[in-house]
């Protein structure tokens, strides 16, 4: 899916990283998230749900640790289904099936989404089914790690 975010627009960034067949599911308690956060009490009645964009801002502040750059820049966030009840789901990768960060990212994008303002429970869904290139960073993280001038 990939959102255009607040500092793509404000960089005048022109790379499409649409990708269609990249969709999240919608919340099922019956799914093993590999990672989850966040509660049906953390939604007060009446407050508005957060947009898909406004997760994808807040996963802005986490970062991988083995590369200088946040996951939602790096391509690793794939899709965010947000639903009516304030229950989101992040479909995500890695930039490897060996990734040492596998253990400690979807919690961390688990725990970050679920901090937004109207966010309830969030499950985390990895995928390697569309395996992750470098085609999929923005044009920021293209400029932090060198890769354009």
């Amino acid at each position: 899916m990939f959102l255009v975010t607040k500092d793509e627009i404000d960089a005048q960034c022109t790379k499409v990283r649409y990708q269609p067949e990249l969709d999240a599911p919608a919340w099922s308690a019956d799914e093993k998230y590999e990672a989850s956060a966040g509660s049906t009490a953390a939604v007060a009645a009446g407050k508005p749900v957060p947009a898909p964009l406004d997760i994808a801002e807040s996963l802005k502040s986490v970062f991988d640790p083995e590369i200088p750059t946040n996951v939602y820049d790096l391509g690793l966030i794939y899709d965010i289904n947000v639903a009516s009840s304030g229950d989101v789901v992040v479909l995500m990768t890695l930039t490897a099936p060996n990734c040492p960060a596998a253990g400690i990212l979807p919690d961390d994008v688990a725990k970050t989404a679920a901090g937004v303002p109207g966010t309830a429970r969030v499950g985390v869904i990895l995928t390697f089914d569309v395996p992750w290139d470098k085609e999929m960073m923005s044009e920021i993280a293209d400029v932090e790690l060198g890769l354009t001038i």
